[in-house]
């Protein structure tokens, strides 16, 4: 079985399911149930900003592993694996069930800000009211879409950021699936991972507070970008060659 084969029957089941719409759903309604007791704020951008200052928000992080992270466990319980590698190559396999997760959880992410954003969109105004909240973003990345008044993009361009961000800890999470074989448990690993991660996290460049974009590591949305890229893929890389080896040990 080729690569593309791989990826065409991976995109199916991920089409094909319920968990991605289910998780983008989810992803919504976990913005909301961060607010906690602080309500909707005086627009789009000061409520979604102040929903990521708050911790609730972490439960976006067990919604965007919903599609895809127990995908590897799965296979195995229900001997699926043995008939996709016996057709093509444990490695084309590992590759494209990879790339799915954490493609997956970009997707979900910046769908579930959207729809969040949207169903704000319909109590207050999109603009930054709050004069904090506007000084944050204004120095962080994607300012110019705030200057411009582009103010849907910089959530997107938000979300994005945290998608990706997503993935790399719903790929963690299919790396542990494969000695722990509850799916709850799998889905929990993003949001203790987040919160572990939030713990350590000091003043350096190399913490999980580079994804987000009220803190600009550099000059240049550009480079800020390729930044977080290169901050998302390494880990992922060093998983699926983890995931790879395992695999191996298990067949």
């Amino acid at each position: 079985m080729k690569k593309t084969h791989y990826a065409v029957s991976d995109r199916l089941r991920l089409i094909t399911g319920f968990e991605l719409y289910l998780a983008v759903i989810g992803t919504a309604c976990s913005l909301f149930f961060a607010l906690e007791n602080s309500g909707i704020q005086t627009s789009v951008l000061d409520t979604f900003i102040h929903t990521r200052i708050l911790s609730g928000h972490v439960l976006t992080y067990v919604f965007c592993a919903l599609p895809c992270a127990s995908i590897f466990c799965e296979d195995l319980e229900n001997k699926y694996i043995y008939y996709a590698v016996n057709r093509g190559k444990l490695r084309n396999y590992t590759i494209s069930k990879v790339v799915h997760i954490y493609l997956s959880s970009v997707v979900t992410m910046v769908l579930g800000v959207l729809i969040y954003c949207l169903i704000v969109r319909i109590w207050v105004p999109w603009g930054l009211t709050s004069d904090t909240y506007y000084e944050l973003a204004s120095e962080g990345c994607y300012s110019s879409l705030i200057l411009h008044s582009r103010y849907l993009l910089y959530c997107l361009a938000y979300a994005f950021n945290l998608g990706l961000l997503a993935g790399t800890l719903s790929v963690a999470a299919s790396y542990i699936s494969l000695y722990i074989h509850s799916r709850i448990i799998v889905l929990t690993v993003p949001a203790l991972l987040m919160l572990i991660l939030y713990e350590i996290a000091d003043n350096s460049k190399f913490t999980v507070a580079a994804f987000e974009p009220i803190y600009k590591s550099f000059s240049t949305d550009l480079y800020n970008l390729l930044f977080i890229l290169l901050l998302s893929l390494i880990p992922v890389f060093l998983f699926t060659v983890l995931i790879y080896r395992r695999l191996q040990k298990k067949l």
